[in-house]
């Protein structure tokens, strides 16, 4: 039997490139969920297929080895996260920055929340293998370069320094904490809360960087 099959020929009405995709989005939905259950240093080829119910053959036709598997499952919920909750917000200058900033959160928090697994992916401490902590360290440097950019969109925000990233990386290190403690029910407050006291950090954070830079120019 083929590994791939006759372009062009239509099953249930997709074609061979669309079946392709279908199969791949399976393959990703299942080490999702195993990554997120902390599974990925027991995983095989043939596992992932056996959950994703995909015959083994398959998985050679979108991925090299189980590696890659695991840094597009990262990549793509930074971009993903990036894409709901930084960039919307980017381009709305008119907004009171404590509006902006509520919103902005409110998105992110509904992202992770939706879906638990994104957020244990993204910040867990999963016991995964080195070449996973190496895609969750550049999917956060992305986030973090988001972040810093959606700040110094501002007017008013003057021209970026490495403060201001170490800022942004501890802001999100920590919300992604806290949305993990809350998840598990350690932090016994309503979502809208969450949303409001983290916003009071960030917006805090903000200020303070922002007084730093003021003070810097005045010398």
């Amino acid at each position: 039997m083929p590994l791939t099959e006759t372009p062009g020929r239509q099953y249930g009405g997709l074609s061979a490139a669309d079946r392709a995709a279908q199969r791949r989005r399976r393959l990703l939905e299942a080490a999702l969920g195993i990554m997120a259950e902390d599974g990925w240093r027991q995983i095989t080829v043939e596992r992932l297929c056996g959950e994703a119910r995909l015959n083994k053959r398959y998985f050679y036709e979108s991925f090299t080895d189980l590696d890659s598997v695991a840094a597009t499952v990262v990549e793509d919920l930074a971009d993903q996260l990036i894409r709901e909750a930084v960039r919307p917000f980017v381009e709305q200058r008119d907004l009171p920055i404590d509006e902006l900033v509520r919103r902005g959160l409110s998105r992110l928090i509904r992202y992770l929340i939706s879906d638990p697994r994104r957020a244990r992916v993204l910040w867990g401490g999963l016991a995964s293998t080195p070449a996973i902590n190496r895609y969750r360290a550049v999917a956060m440097s992305a986030l973090t370069r988001s972040v810093v950019q959606f700040g110094l969109d501002r007017p008013d925000s003057g021209q970026p320094d490495p403060i201001f990233e170490i800022t942004a990386a501890m802001l999100l290190g920590g919300t992604g904490e806290t949305v993990l403690q809350w998840l598990d029910g350690t932090i016994d407050v309503s979502e809208q809360q969450l949303v409001e006291e983290l916003s009071a950090h960030w917006l805090r954070a903000g200020q303070t960087h922002a007084a730093r830079l003021r003070a810097q120019r005045a010398d």
